[in-house]
């Protein structure tokens, strides 16, 4: 995840002013990952959708 951190747009080019600012950044970051963000390696679902046992039912509405 580290990766796909470092090489999004949204990451700051300066270090954060705070450890709490950090914090706050990555919070943010971790929740988009995973309840927007699709992931190929489980067919662009989000891994919150894998979590709950959503997947395939939204796999299903697809076809």
């Amino acid at each position: 995840m580290f990766k796909t951190m470092k090489y999004c747009p949204q990451y700051p080019s300066e270090p954060f002013a705070t450890i709490e600012a950090a914090r706050i950044w990555v919070e943010t970051f971790v929740k988009w990952y995973n309840d927007v963000h699709y992931h190929s390696a489980i067919s662009f679902t989000t891994p919150n959708s894998r979590h709950e046992g959503l997947d395939s039912q939204i796999l299903k509405s697809r076809s």
